[in-house]
């Protein structure tokens, strides 16, 4: 039909090296341009990114500023990071926030997070982000409930 569908593990996830407990955005952004890097080498099609939850952060810390980047899907992605993540996991966001690693259990699985991750929060201007897309394509999928 062609189509290229690419897909990835972030470092520390899947069967990628690294630990999952050092996850930054600006380090999914560094890997996500890498990714872009070998698609726009190796494919030569037109290239879409979407990413889902801090997936969709990561597209637009990674991809915002790319020109090869054609459009994009943001989906469910929070772009206001300290907010999202202090009202998502209450008073673990605190001791990420106070240095601390910590343990989180979601319905598949337990892991480890560590402060790093909300102190990059920092480094990022989502606002900027979404201002380099420019006149490019998007499709924002986002919602607070279903219906059955």
């Amino acid at each position: 039909m062609g189509y290229g569908v690419l897909a990835f593990d972030f470092s520390g996830s899947g069967a990628s090296s690294g630990e999952f407990k050092d996850i930054t955005l600006s380090g999914q952004a560094h890997d996500l341009r890498q990714v872009i890097d070998y698609a726009a080498g190796n494919y030569f099609l037109p290239i879409y990114l979407l990413g889902r939850s801090f997936g969709g952060s990561t597209v637009l810390a990674g991809g915002s500023g790319d020109p090869r980047i054609r459009g994009f899907v943001l989906w469910s992605a929070p772009v206001y990071l300290t907010d999202t993540f202090r009202a998502m996991m209450g008073e673990a966001y605190d001791q990420l926030s106070a240095g601390q690693t910590i343990w989180v259990s979601d319905e598949n699985d337990s892991f480890m997070l560590g402060p790093a991750l909300v102190r990059d929060f920092a480094l990022h201007d989502m606002d900027a982000y979404l201002e380099r897309i420019g006149d490019r394509p998007v499709l924002v999928i986002h919602g607070e409930a279903t219906r059955r």
